[in-house]
């Protein structure tokens, strides 16, 4: 039987080895790099040295592996990213968990982040994920993320330790008719100055907002140029070691599908068994001696 799923024509009674093996491994080629660059991103760590990463993708690539006949016309990487995204944050609890809270950060300019504004900031801004999918992703609401990458970033003013940014009073932005009404005396000259001054604060506060929004543009673009920078040299092993895993993880799986369904079975056998010699449907005789009439 002759499918299509994720651009490739499989023959989905092949066993691994012939069609699988092939696709994987062309999908592991062109996307082995980038997805160790994000997994380098995400355990901070120096992209020459990069045992953490490594072990990830690894993992990443093996769960990928065991589902690629289950893939279904989804795409790859994104199943890979959602993998490794997810396996990150779990060792992240571990690692820096309630239990381990004084545990040291790794160095560099992303080790200072929070393990989940790391994981938010790469999401967003590296691997381009939309607001909502990496709310979705992660569990966590979309004002959450917006939040964590706000503070991720370099001189945001929501980021621990920034100043605040200044903010003006909206009452000094135009006159006060009550103070007008209030002084008879004053001249129009005077109240129209000082309408006019209202009118230029408010386009000066306008445009301080306008030049705030290029500013964190250009924080993002800088960021993510950072981020672009020194990719790590995929290591050569990756492949074989991505398949033995994968295969040991599909096996896995097969035994534990193969058991659940034997003991279906098993359960349905014991069912039936039981039902055919009680028989619960068959009312069971009177404990009572009926009456006898013509004593």
């Amino acid at each position: 039987m002759i499918a299509w799923a994720g651009g490739v024509v499989r023959d989905r009674r092949a066993p691994h080895g012939t069609h699988s093996d092939r696709g994987f491994e062309a999908f592991v080629a062109g996307a082995a790099g980038r997805l160790l660059h994000t997994a380098t991103l995400l355990t901070a760590e120096d992209p020459q040295h990069n045992p953490r990463a490594c072990h990830l993708l690894t993992l990443a690539l093996a769960d990928t592996y065991a589902g690629w006949d289950r893939l279904r016309g989804d795409d790859p990487y994104d199943r890979t990213r959602q993998y490794l995204a997810g396996r990150f944050a779990r060792e992240a609890w571990h690692r820096y968990g309630r239990l381990s809270r004084t545990r040291r950060r790794p160095p560099g300019v992303l080790g200072a982040l929070a393990p989940h504004e790391r994981l938010v900031l790469v999401l967003r801004l590296h691997e381009g994920v939309a607001e909502e999918q990496t709310a979705a992703l992660l569990g966590l609401p979309a004002e959450r993320v917006r939040v964590l990458c706000d503070r991720a970033v370099p001189g945001s003013p929501t980021r621990p330790g920034a100043p605040p940014r200044p903010w003006t009073d909206p009452g000094r932005a135009r006159a006060d008719p009550g103070r007008s009404r209030a002084d008879p005396g004053r001249s129009r000259r005077d109240r129209r100055a000082a309408a006019g001054s209202g009118r230029r604060e408010a386009k000066a506060e306008a445009g301080g907002a306008g030049e705030a929004g290029m500013n964190r543009a250009e924080q993002e673009a800088a960021v993510r140029r950072i981020l672009d920078q020194d990719p790590p040299q995929v290591p050569a092993g990756l492949y074989a070691d991505a398949v033995r895993r994968g295969t040991r993880l599909l096996r896995r799986r097969t035994l534990a599908r193969r058991t659940l369904w034997l003991l279906l079975l098993t359960a349905a056998v014991a069912f039936a068994v039981w039902a055919l010699t009680v028989r619960p449907w068959v009312q069971p005789p009177s404990q009572t001696t009926p009456p006898v009439p013509g004593w």
